[in-house]
């Protein structure tokens, strides 16, 4: 409540982007390694991804009438 949704969600979305801007200059770095280049990409896109869900689930939340919320809920569920 303190910062607001909008800091975690643009950071946590640069995170994501830089983790795929990483796997998609893997094979064109020539590394073909899991260990070495694929997981250490993916666990950043996790801790991106980590950022942006639950600021995301709020906003929706907050967002909608509160005759609305079950609706939104389904509806953020099932788009994540």
């Amino acid at each position: 409540d303190r910062i607001g949704p909008r800091f975690p969600i643009a950071s946590g979305s640069l995170v994501v982007a830089v983790g795929f801007a990483g796997l998609a200059l893997l094979a064109y770095a020539g590394i073909h390694s899991f260990w070495w280049g694929v997981f250490p990409l993916m666990a950043l896109m996790g801790f991106g991804m980590a950022l942006v869900v639950s600021p995301l689930s709020t906003a929706v939340m907050t967002a909608v009438e509160d005759k609305d919320t079950g609706a939104a809920s389904g509806i953020n569920n099932a788009v994540s």
